[in-house]
């Protein structure tokens, strides 16, 4: 990870005062970045020497000083000359200077968090609120307790702050909610990703419930109703709640769901907004739309500003990339996958589908743990409710998606199993077995790399 440093840190006087920690060793000019692999290093950078299971960081400070870093971040004092900041833990570190920048900063900070979907609603936030103002907002998936403190760490003096919060084990949330202070936390919902990690659902719950933690003085959390308000530390009188019917405090009526997304009025305790639109369908889409529209109506944004910034930020949505491959639509999802965004990427297979045959090719979803194959089978019985005529699995756990597709009366002629050693031999397999006009999704986690058999099946059919 490497990120732009903002201007406002980078002299090491001021690096110093964010660490909390006293400046050793000289360097003339600014501190332009900050980077935790060494070949990523540019000129005037400080490289951050994290400690690993499999290799330590300071092993690699000589590298990161011969690619031109002005400094290191580490626990022990390097030979080279240079700067040195000394700490017990950089994670820490990091935590503790985007914690001194974020109070020094006077941003309207909004931290977003959950278990599927952060991405998304994130940057739709940011475009919105791009309408009225300034907004700066992380980059990617620099999400975890390393990806965020560097995030903001690179934010530019701005009118709101935009931050996405993931985790993936027990401690991680409340040290990050504490940096973030948030005006607005915002939890777009609670599922199974990263379960295998905790002990059980309400551990996992527990933890992601800690964004409330640390609320700024008049900060509120974003929640959906169906989740249980006592699980959140934070007083009852700071949770709004986003839902279905007037028990929440917004809601959606009026809403048309066809192949080209959802559209619908958002209900909110002081107004109506009429007319919004999320170009995906499906809950996925209803979900967005809902979540980013009642964030942007709590700031303050105006019905016109949101209507055009959910329209512009439809247009850049990172997830369910849709397009035709001569006669074939296909719907790439590659991004990650756990359970729930699987069977939503279903429902929207099946409002894009129309009239074709509906076909999943599905890997992997990591990170469940012992649920892992109790969960994978669970997506193979959705699949069959959801009217898939041929799947394609890729993975050792994914097999468990064909035994539950199977067990649910999927024929097993329709059924194809591949390792993800066979990447070939699945584009292949796609291409001759699946209907000419086929809607075909493709889903899996990000390390799985299904987005590269994708990319093998588009350059073979535009040859």
């Amino acid at each position: 990870m490497r990120i732009e440093l903002c201007k406002a840190l980078r002299t090491p006087y001021d690096l110093a005062d964010a660490f909390g920690v006293p400046l050793a060793g000289t360097y003339k000019g600014e501190i332009r970045g900050i980077a935790t692999d060494s070949r990523e290093v540019k000129q005037g950078d400080l490289f951050v020497a994290l400690p690993g299971n499999r290799t330590d960081g300071e092993l690699y400070i000589p590298a990161a000083f011969a690619n031109g870093a002005a400094g290191v971040l580490c626990k022990t004092k390097p030979c080279e000359n240079g700067l040195f900041f000394e700490v017990q833990d950089p994670v820490e570190a990091l935590l503790r200077a985007a914690a001194f920048y974020r109070k020094q900063s006077g941003a309207y900070m909004i931290a977003i968090s959950g278990s599927t979907g952060k991405t998304t609603v994130k940057e739709a936030i940011a475009t919105v609120l791009a309408e009225q103002s300034t907004v700066a907002y992380s980059q990617g998936n620099f999400n975890s307790s390393l990806g965020f403190p560097l995030s903001v760490l690179s934010f530019e003096p701005c009118t709101y702050w935009v931050a996405e919060l993931g985790i993936n084990h027990i401690g991680e949330m409340e040290p990050m909610a504490r940096a973030a202070n948030p005006d607005l936390a915002v939890l777009t919902n609670v599922g199974t990703a990263h379960i295998g990690h905790f002990v059980d659902f309400s551990n996992l719950l527990g933890e992601k419930a800690k964004l409330a933690s640390n609320l700024s003085e008049k900060g509120i959390l974003l929640t959906p109703a169906a989740l249980p308000a006592d699980v959140f530390p934070c007083p009852a009188d700071r949770i709004r709640r986003v839902g279905e019917g007037p028990r929440s405090d917004f809601y959606m009526e009026n809403v048309v769901m066809n192949e080209n997304g959802v559209t619908g009025d958002l209900i909110c305790p002081d107004r109506v907004i009429t007319n919004l639109e999320w170009g995906v369908p499906g809950s996925v889409g209803q979900s967005t739309l809902l979540t980013v529209g009642a964030a942007c109506a709590l700031i303050g944004c105006s019905a016109e500003q949101i209507r055009t910034g959910l329209e512009k930020a439809g247009k850049n949505s990172p997830r369910l990339h849709t397009f035709l491959l001569g006669a074939r639509l296909l719907i790439d999802d590659t991004y990650n996958a756990s359970p729930e965004s699987v069977v939503g990427a279903l429902e929207v297979l099946r409002y894009r589908a129309t009239y074709r045959p509906r076909v999943a090719v599905l890997g992997d979803m990591l990170e469940l743990g012992n649920h892992a194959a109790l969960l994978h089978r669970t997506v193979g019985e959705a699949l069959v409710r959801s009217g898939i005529s041929m799947l394609f699995t890729y993975g050792r756990q994914a097999r468990h998606i064909a035994d539950g597709a199977r067990r649910s009366g999927m024929p097993a002629s329709v059924i194809r199993t591949f390792e993800k050693e066979e990447g070939e031999a699945l584009a292949d397999a796609v291409r001759r077995f699946t209907p000419h006009n086929a809607a075909i999704l493709f889903k899996a986690s990000g390390r799985m790399e299904l987005g590269r058999i994708v990319g093998m099946i588009r350059r073979s059919e535009q040859k």
